[in-house]
């Protein structure tokens, strides 16, 4: 199968051109699409540096950011419109992977025609497990729990099951968008990603309107790849603007995905105001719990 990746960059220009210096060199990997999602001037020149390394390298520049599904798109679209990929790749500039990664999924997808995502065994630098590479998806009681406790539930309740025809192989609901592998076909077949929603749920969305049309999602566990785990754009982000950004998102996922009407949005809502209420609260309660924790010490 023809493979190409989607590299999104965002000040992540250095990430970005030691990737390229790796995966260029993979027989299995025929385009790489370096997607520039507005950052500046000076960034957008650094990486013209990057067709320089391979032919294989393409550069696009958006017009303006508008998100990890907007602009993974351009580069997604180009592979399958203009390329012809019959696989294509979201990685995200903190990972990287061995080939043997991108022939056994490409294994996977042509022996088993029920697969349209597939990843690998997520870890991290320490040979830890990932801290959340794949889920349930998300039901109304569980956007209530994040938005109100910013948590998620216990790894030990993720729903999935080994597939018999393939060893190593997961199904699950959902995988997490930092490496994502997908049939062309599966996702012209849902409309590409959903671009309703900035920085979360878009995995959500994608993964279940994939199973939705047939469509499985699974996880490799014999083939690992590094998560570097790096938030540079939430860390720019103010805890304020981060949790606003994601009660909107779960909003448009409780609409679009789960149908649920008015009241139960205006419940996510709620919660959404109340966790702000009391992380602020909280703030100057812990100052000074820790500041008598050290007098005790």
């Amino acid at each position: 199968m023809k493979c190409g990746i989607v590299l999104l960059s965002f000040h992540s220009t250095a990430q970005i051109l030691a990737q390229v210096r790796v995966f260029a060199a993979y027989a299995s990997i025929s385009d790489i699409v370096i997607v520039d999602n507005a950052a500046c001037d000076e960034d957008f020149a650094a990486l013209r540096t990057a067709e320089t390394l391979s032919p294989k390298v393409h550069l696009i520049r958006a017009t303006a950011n508008r998100g990890y599904a907007a602009g993974n798109n351009l580069g997604l679209r180009y592979l399958i419109e203009e390329r012809g990929c019959e696989l294509v790749a979201i990685v995200n500039p903190d990972i990287l992977f061995g080939e043997e990664l991108v022939q056994r999924v490409a294994q996977v997808f042509q022996t088993q025609e029920a697969y349209g995502a597939l990843t690998g065994w997520q870890t991290r630098k320490d040979g830890a497990l990932g801290d959340h590479p794949f889920w349930n998806a998300p039901t109304f009681g569980m956007l209530v729990q994040r938005l109100a406790f910013r948590s998620f539930l216990p790894k030990e309740v993720l729903r999935y099951q080994m597939d018999e025809r393939v060893p190593q192989l997961m199904q699950v609901d959902a995988i997490e968008g930092c490496l994502m592998f997908l049939r062309s076909e599966a996702l012209r077949a849902v409309g590409y990603l959903d671009e309703h929603t900035f920085l979360y749920m878009e995995e959500d969305i994608l993964c279940t309107r994939l199973r939705r049309a047939g469509w499985r999602v699974g996880v490799l566990k014999d083939v690992p790849f590094l998560h570097d785990h790096v938030q540079a754009t939430t860390n720019a982000l103010s805890f304020l603007r981060m949790h606003r950004i994601y009660a909107a998102s779960s909003e448009y996922y409780a609409k679009a995905i789960l149908g649920l009407g008015i009241l139960p949005r205006l419940l996510l809502r709620f919660f959404y105001y109340w966790s702000i209420t009391v992380h602020f609260l909280y703030q100057p309660v812990k100052r000074v719990w820790r500041f008598f924790l050290r007098r005790d010490g």
